[in-house]
Formats: C-alpha cells, structure tokens, sequence
C-alpha cells in the first residue's frame, strides 16, 4: 500500500516540518512506502526531503492582506491540481485538513482515491477564540463546509480523542460511524544521548516558543507570588511583556528567551521536571497532544500539565493536576531518585514516531483492504 501525507501552507511552522520530517524518516525505517511531503511557495525553509515547490507562489512575509488572500488562493488551487498528478502514484491519500476549505471539498468530492482527513484542532471553537467579527466570519464558514468535507473524506485521523469526537460530532448522525483512526504526535529516538546533572534543589522547565493565553503562565505567575517555596523556574521561549513585569522580581525564574534544540537539551540536564499548558480551556479544549511535552519525556523529564494526553493512569511520567507549585515540588520530588533514562525509555511506546506510524500504516491497510472487497 502506497501512501502520500501531504499539506500546503503558505509559512509552515517548523514544528509542523519537524513532524512531516520525522515522519518519512520513521517509514524509511519502517520500510513502507509513505511520503510525508509540505506543498508550498519557492523560498520557503525546510528539510529538503520533505518540501515540495510550487512555482506558481514564491515566499513572502510583507505581503498585503490582499497579496496573503491571492497568495492562498493560488496555492491551495495548484496544490490540488499537484494531487491529481500524483493519482497513479499512490494508494491513499491522508491530507492535512485545512478549515473552510472549497478547493478541499471539491478535491475529495471527485477525486476517486481513498482520501483520509488528518486533524489537529477542534476547528469550529478555535477559529473564533479571538471573538473578533473576521473570526466569527471564518468560524460561521468552517461550520458550514467542514462537515461536507467530512462527509465526503473516507475517514478521520485525529491527534486526540478529543479530537476525533468533535469531528465524528460534526457529521449527520447517519454517518458519524465514519471509521476514525488515533495518531498522536511523536518524536524520533534516535541521535540523543541523556545526560543527568540534576542537583538537590528542584528546577522546573517549561518551553513554548511564545507563551499565548491558553499556556497558562499567568496562573503559574499568580501562584508564584502567592509562596516562598525554593526551586528554579527556566523559562525558554518569548513571554508577554506583562508576564515579564511580573516576573522580573522573582529570584526563582530564570528567564532564557528563544534556545536551540541542543541549548535545551543541554539545559534540560539539570531540570527536574517539565511544565506543559495549563489554559488549554481558553481554546475550548480539554486533552492535547504537544510535542513540547514529547520532547520533555524523550528528555528523560516527567511531565506536569493542566490537561490530559494520550497517556493511560498507569503511565507515571505525566500527571495532570493544578498550576500550584506546591503540588508541582512534591511530584518532582516524588520522580527526583527516578533515572531518565527509565523515564524516556517508559515513555517511548507512547511517543516514538516509528511505533506511531506503524500502528497508523496497518490500521489503514486493514481500512484499505476492506474498502477494496466492497469495490
């Protein structure tokens, strides 16, 4: 079974390419064919393996609101015009659901392939977080296209439970039976050796490239002048300036601004434990499949967060529990004589790209094979 991931985004984020890379690199491994492919504008940064160009859309980031609009629509136009020119190539196709999407609608309503739609939001309440009349607008939209969309797809992938059942919800009842498939996030474990120089007072890391309002940091801050508790905050990524008014007193955060992958793993030696979201209700959703927390786990680092995961009870590295730092020290404490190396290794099955797409990859062989005997 021949099998092509795809997306096409005008600026893909690079945890987005790291997920698509760290894909093809687990199925080369695995042996099957499966490419993990980006479609967008010439210039566009990334891992070469995975980027596919259109010459029609070149990189800008100046571009007027009119210019994105243009931009957006000659690439989601030439990215389906690309697809049908891989029809022979492939077996199934699994895209990236993209929100409000006609050209989408149209793709997948003709195309003659098995298509499979790849989520990773509760589309409908995030686009209109912002509660502004432009996100209203596209929420109202997404509302009325996602569904035909979905009805039309073969099946949903979903990076949560969650997640899936929002999207099954969002089908007429006849048709929310719609086969549906888990695929978390994951991360390789391959080129990374674990090193502990953790010391007798707790350290606590919480990464985000910038801290938005569904992280939470506000609430870790409001408890923070609340205690006199003794640890040490490592803070990497970019914070508002009003947390950083907040924080600027507190002995106990060290503020680190953007760090290199390697910088935070060399950091991540002498942390105790990993902070992960704790608002994740402001974007309307309860569990969430981070990869800031995938990183945190292959890291050796047990994982405190405000929100569930894809983790069963059983699985002791991750706890879901308050933004209280009381509550915080004693489960670092708890895991503090714990190697990292169990911690990672323990977390591998839950978070290894390779097992994860391997699990993926049959399900829709079995999902294939049937739809063939019906054909």
């Amino acid at each position: 079974m021949r099998v092509l991931h795809s997306a096409a985004l005008l600026r893909p984020s690079a945890g987005m390419l790291n997920q698509m890379y760290w894909e093809q690199e687990a199925s080369d491994k695995l042996g099957v064919t499966w490419h993990s492919r980006m479609y967008c504008p010439e210039g566009s940064s990334g891992p070469e393996s995975v980027l596919v160009y259109s010459k029609y859309v070149k990189a800008c980031n100046d571009r007027s609101g009119t210019g994105k609009v243009s931009d957006w629509l000659r690439l989601r136009y030439r990215y389906y015009q690309w697809l049908l020119s891989m029809k022979n190539d492939y077996d199934i196709f699994v895209l990236r659901y993209y929100v409000h999407d006609l050209f989408q609608l149209s793709f997948i309503k003709s195309f003659t392939k098995p298509v499979y739609l790849v989520h990773h939001s509760k589309e409908v309440p995030e686009l209109a977080m912002p509660d502004t009349l432009p996100a209203m607008v596209r929420s109202w939209l997404e509302k009325q296209i996602g569904p035909c969309s979905l009805n039309q797809a073969d099946g949903i992938i979903g990076v949560t439970k969650e997640i899936i059942e929002h999207e099954l919800e969002r089908l007429p009842s006849l048709l929310n039976d719609k086969p549906s498939f888990l695929y978390p996030n994951g991360i390789l474990y391959s080129g990374m050796n674990i090193s502990d120089a953790r010391e007798s007072k707790i350290q606590l890391l919480f990464v985000c490239s910038f801290f938005e309002s569904w992280h939470g940091l506000d609430l870790l801050i409001n408890d923070l002048k609340s205690n006199e508790l003794d640890f040490i905050l490592n803070i990497v990524g970019d914070v508002h300036k009003s947390d950083l008014l907040n924080l600027a007193n507190d002995n106990r955060v060290v503020l680190h601004g953007q760090l290199s992958g390697m910088q935070i793993n060399k950091l991540s030696e002498k942390c105790h434990l990993g902070l992960s979201s704790f608002a994740l209700y402001r974007k309307g959703l309860e569990e969430a499949c981070t990869l800031k927390v995938r990183e945190y786990l292959r890291m050796g680092l047990p994982v405190y967060s405000g929100h569930s995961d894809v983790f069963p009870d059983e699985f002791e590295f991750y706890k879901v529990g308050a933004p209280r730092f009381k509550d915080i020290l004693k489960y670092a404490k708890r895991n503090s004589e714990i190697s990292k190396n169990e911690v990672s290794s323990s977390a591998r099955k839950y978070i290894d790209k390779t097992i994860l797409l391997d699990n993926l990859y049959n399900l829709l062989q079995q999902d294939f094979d049937e739809l063939s005997v019906e054909n």
